[in-house]
């Protein structure tokens, strides 16, 4: 466990960290024992938020889970920085969500295409 922060801040920490989206997705998921969507470890001094991270990995997926369970897209890592300060290829936080959700919509639009496809050919043979 870091210091300073409980067991499931630490576990969100270290996901994010893998950039492992299903682990962040189940320990938010978690209502029993919550963890702190905008914890960090304090003792690291870098202060970084899960977001903080996700955003430096450029995980859109991430980034969109975090945010959609309160992460706050303000918080101040210890140069001063917020998420979004740390992805300006992307255009900030807000570019990489967009940029995940176009793609999202991409990747639904190709799905039910498919599935089309696959009724069609159905209906033919």
């Amino acid at each position: 466990e870091e210091p300073g922060i409980d067991d499931m801040t630490s576990s969100l920490l270290l996901a994010s960290s893998s950039g492992d989206l299903v682990a962040v997705a189940l320990i938010l998921g978690q209502n029993s024992v919550a963890a702190d969507v905008n914890g960090c470890n304090k003792s690291s001094l870098s202060l970084l938020t899960p977001l903080h991270v996700a955003c430096l990995l450029a995980d859109g997926a991430m980034a969109a889970l975090l945010v959609r369970h309160g992460a706050d897209e303000f918080a101040l890592d210890a140069n001063g920085e917020t998420p979004s300060d740390v992805v300006p290829e992307y255009g900030g936080l807000m570019g990489l969500l967009a940029k995940h959700e176009s793609a999202l919509v991409r990747a639904e639009s190709d799905a039910r295409a498919l599935e089309r496809e696959r009724r069609q050919s159905k209906e033919f043979a």
